[in-house]
């Protein structure tokens, strides 16, 4: 009975204080009684010793019999909430989109309010199903045994919230990382990508794009040097390598003419072509930029000129070289390091 009332009193969220003050206070109450009988009838001390070394025996046997109750349940219901917060999980990055109405239901029997609006955190997957959880809000919801392990962030452009995702992030120390690391540094490589902030059923969306934006950093595509990337700072860069053969088949060609020249003369046009672009045709500021006379700028120009054509002054020829020369400077620098 007593383990029952143990169980009773985890599944209705209440503690095991109010419990054992009650079972303590039985104890004194018919210990009291009991001695008052005693001392009527002139009972043998040592009887009635044995007798009150036996409630308070039996009053242990209670409490403990009401908390393996209390505990039994507990895990039972630790199991099944995150049993169902792996299911809500599941449906929220659901592509297609799963009905707000399954969400709804679901997120009320986990007891987590829907949000407007949140945000999908790629994790690097080193060691991030065996590690501890990093310390997050207690609202995040946590992915680490995916296939593809992720955060999901609620209203993560309410205050402060993005600077604690990222502080908690910035504090994990996943397995595989190197033993000794620093706790005041950022684990080495990218740790995680936080993707952009997207209405609730559209949060398969926000998880895509933190991946690529992941993938991106993990090749030195994107900036992820401080350990975690932002996609809502690199938009341009994942819109550029949203399809990375596809991107380097359009640099290739629309920077074709470069392809007769040495690398070395190579790169010289291509830095000075997109700085002259970048700075609306001005010689002047294109040669700040480059740290070189504007003079050098200008003889480049001409070589450019002879290279390419009537296309650097057509506006959509001049975009697509824009476009390519940024895609070539990203790959580049991803070579390079």
């Amino acid at each position: 009975m007593f383990h029952d009332i143990g169980r009773v009193a985890a599944a209705k969220g209440r503690s095991l204080d109010a419990l054992h003050a009650a079972l303590r206070v039985g104890a004194r109450v018919t210990w009291q009684r009991l001695r008052e009988k005693a001392r009527q009838a002139g009972e043998d001390a040592d009887v009635f010793g044995g007798i009150g070394e036996a409630i308070f025996r039996y009053l242990d046997e209670l409490a403990a019999a009401c908390s393996a109750g209390y505990d039994e349940a507990k895990a039972e219901f630790a199991g099944e909430t995150a049993r169902l917060k792996r299911r809500l999980l599941d449906l929220l990055l659901a592509d297609p989109p799963s009905p707000l109405e399954a969400i709804s239901s679901l997120a009320r029997a986990v007891g987590w309010r829907p949000p407007r609006r949140v945000a999908v955190v790629a994790l690097a997957d080193r060691g991030a199903g065996t590690g501890p959880p990093p310390p997050l809000p207690a609202d995040v919801l946590v992915g680490l045994t995916r296939r593809e392990p992720c955060l999901v962030m609620p209203d993560p452009d309410g205050p402060g919230r993005r600077r604690l995702l990222e502080a908690g992030l910035r504090g994990w120390r996943a397995a595989g990382w190197p033993a000794g690391w620093p706790a005041d540094r950022a684990a080495p490589g990218c740790l995680a990508a936080v993707g952009p902030a997207v209405p609730l059923v559209h949060a398969a969306r926000s998880l895509r794009w933190a991946r690529h934006a992941l993938a991106l950093a993990q090749r030195g595509l994107a900036d992820g040097a401080s350990g975690i990337v932002r996609c809502d700072e690199q938009l341009a860069t994942l819109v550029l390598l949203a399809d990375a053969e596809l991107a380097g088949v359009l640099s290739g060609q629309a920077l074709a003419p470069l392809r007769r020249l040495r690398p070395d003369q190579a790169d010289r046009l291509a830095e000075t072509l997109l700085a002259w672009l970048e700075s609306a045709d001005n010689a002047g500021a294109a040669a700040r930029h480059l740290h070189v006379h504007p003079q050098t700028v200008r003889y480049r120009l001409r070589q450019l000129t002879e290279l390419f054509g009537d296309r650097l002054s057509d506006p959509d020829a001049r975009f697509t070289l824009q476009v390519a020369l940024r895609i070539r400077r990203l790959t580049r620098v991803s070579c390079a390091s």
